[in-house]
């Protein structure tokens, strides 16, 4: 569980990884772009993303754009990451501030 922060006009790069996840808005409203469409979410809205599925959160606002992000199977090829093995990995390969909620 980690929680994402998007400054105004930002995005996470468009990806996809081998997990479900969702997303609680935390602050803010944006889109997500996925492989056919675009879904606009606003402030306590939830975004489930499937595994495999391209994706990219985008904050189209004035505003940050704060999520809870929640991953339900951490996987790799070669194994099960650790949370803070997945922390580093997002931050490496998406160039994402993640930290853990308070």
């Amino acid at each position: 569980m980690r929680v994402f922060e998007i400054q105004p006009g930002g995005s996470t790069p468009y990806h996809t990884h081998p997990y479900a996840h969702e997303a609680l808005i935390l602050h803010g409203a944006g889109v997500v772009r996925q492989e056919d469409s675009e879904r606009a979410f606003r402030e306590g809205d939830v975004v489930s993303i499937a595994p495999y599925e391209p994706h990219s959160f985008v904050n189209n606002t004035g505003e940050i754009l704060k999520f809870l992000c929640m991953n339900y199977v951490i996987a790799e090829v070669g194994g099960r990451l650790t949370s803070e093995e997945h922390t580093g990995y997002l931050e490496r390969t998406l160039n994402v501030h993640c930290r853990r909620p308070p």
